[in-house]
């Protein structure tokens, strides 16, 4: 399905380029072709709809003792 104008009735704007590995373009592309969409829609659907998880990772702090066991 081509996409020639955004929802307000106005062309689309400039391209969005990205660069991802080899593994992470494989896996792009599976959802993409699962999707039954064209990669441009998918992204944009991915994006707009916010269907997008970032998580964020703990990380334990480098000095995990208690900081009051020195002081008495």
């Amino acid at each position: 399905m081509r996409r020639t104008k955004s929802s307000d009735g106005v062309g689309l704007g400039k391209p969005i380029a990205f660069r991802l590995s080899d593994a992470d373009r494989a896996v792009y592309l599976e959802k993409v072709k699962a999707s039954g969409l064209s990669q441009s829609e998918f992204f944009r659907q991915a994006v707009l709809t916010n269907r997008t998880q970032i998580g964020v990772i703990s990380r334990k702090p480098r000095f995990a003792g208690n900081l009051f066991d020195s002081c008495s």
